[in-house]
């Protein structure tokens, strides 16, 4: 749960919400020999990724227990829209 881990990082580890979701992006990709096709969006890189519905980044790291997805992209394709399942 991206949410959970970026919540635990800013409470847990005194990071900002910006470099929690950096570690849990780009440097997750670069710990695991990734860089490039994953944790990043750019040109040839996979294409999955979640859209939290917020009004601001910095809120995604305070919200224990509040389910804040609002889209889900996997391989290029939504599977999630408002928060339910499309497939």
């Amino acid at each position: 749960n991206m949410q959970l881990v970026v919540a635990l990082a800013c409470r847990g580890m005194g990071l900002t919400p910006a470099e929690a979701l950096q570690a849990a992006t780009a440097g997750s990709a670069a710990a695991t020999g990734m860089s490039g096709r994953v944790g990043t969006l750019a040109p040839g890189a996979w294409c999955d990724l979640v859209v939290w519905n917020g009004e601001d980044h910095r809120e995604l790291g305070y919200h224990f227990g509040v389910n804040l997805v609002d889209r889900v992209v996997v391989d290029g394709r939504l599977v999630v829209q408002d928060g339910q399942m499309l497939y």
